[in-house]
């Protein structure tokens, strides 16, 4: 079964109030991907997201595609993997990807109604309930939060590209150590 990674950057924490500023599928263990820098729109952007992505407005009116087009894109590239009828379903997983990235297509417009017909994992559920019964306690690991980058520090998991906090990189640790070490 094919995995897909599917993570969004956005301009702030608001569906509503802010915009996608990328959106980023990776079929995992493969170089495929889409990745697509979405140009602005009417929605705020907020400085310290801006900071967090090292994106800027200029870059993204400069390289960016529209966010109708993005989105096309994205349901594409989703859709093509799939087979006919949705026979070769992907498991499609993410990180918040049920409380953030999917509230944030559903703002956009994205019919997210065809995404639940794909088996998810949203890896943050897992770390959250295996940390709430003491799965972690008991291999003397201490999660200080359940953000992201803290989890794989915890973890021993290697997320960086380039010096940077890859969020796709993580997602495939994670996804493995979780594999590996839950029986």
């Amino acid at each position: 079964m094919k995995r897909m990674i599917l993570s969004l950057m956005t301009s702030g924490f608001s569906p509503e109030d802010n915009a996608i500023t990328r959106i980023l599928v990776k079929v995992d263990g493969e170089d495929e991907e889409f990745n697509e820098l979405i140009s602005p729109y009417e929605k705020e952007y907020e400085k310290i997201a801006l900071d967090v992505t090292g994106l800027s407005r200029s870059i993204l009116f400069r390289d960016g595609v529209s966010l109708e087009d993005g989105l096309f894109g994205l349901r594409r590239f989703i859709f093509e993997r799939c087979g006919e009828k949705y026979s070769n379903k992907p498991l499609l997983m993410g990180y918040k990807i049920l409380d953030f990235d999917i509230s944030f297509l559903k703002g956009a417009g994205f019919d997210v109604n065809e995404l639940f017909k794909f088996k998810m994992l949203d890896l943050f559920h897992v770390v959250f309930g295996l940390d709430e019964i003491g799965f972690f306690k008991k291999k003397g690991i201490v999660l200080k939060n359940h953000r992201l980058p803290s989890v794989c520090f915890a973890l021993g998991i290697s997320a960086e590209k380039d010096g940077v906090f890859d969020k796709v990189k993580a997602i495939e640790g994670l996804y493995e150590w979780l594999r590996n070490e839950v029986n």
